[in-house]
C-alpha cells in the first residue's frame, strides 16, 4: 500500500478515537490529535525520500505532509461543554 494511503486510513482511524465533534469513540484527547497529524504530515512529506520513490513522484506527499503539519501547528482547540456545545471565550 501506498504511504500516502496509509496515511489517510491511520488518520481516518485516529480522528475516529478522538474526542471532538466528529469523533465516533471518544477516547483521544485533541491534543493527541494533533500531535499525530504533525508526525503524521512530516512522515508523509518525507516518504519520498526515504523510501526511494522521489524520482518518480514526490510533490503530493510533500504538499499533502506540509500542509498537515502546517494545520496541526495552527489549529485551535476550545473547551466542548458537556452540553456538546463550545465554551464561550
Amino acid at each position: 500500500m501506498e504511504p500516502l494511503c496509509r496515511h489517510a486510513l491511520g488518520a481516518i482511524l485516529y480522528s475516529a478515537l478522538t474526542a471532538y465533534e466528529l469523533g465516533l469513540i471518544k477516547i483521544l484527547p485533541m491534543s493527541l490529535h494533533l500531535i499525530l497529524d504533525g508526525l503524521g504530515g512530516i512522515a508523509l512529506a518525507a516518504s519520498p525520500f526515504l523510501f526511494g520513490f522521489s524520482d518518480w513522484v514526490y510533490w503530493p506527499h510533500v504538499l499533502f505532509g506540509l500542509f498537515s503539519v502546517a494545520a496541526s501547528l495552527v489549529t485551535r482547540m476550545e473547551t466542548m461543554l458537556p452540553t456538546g456545545r463550545r465554551e464561550p471565550a
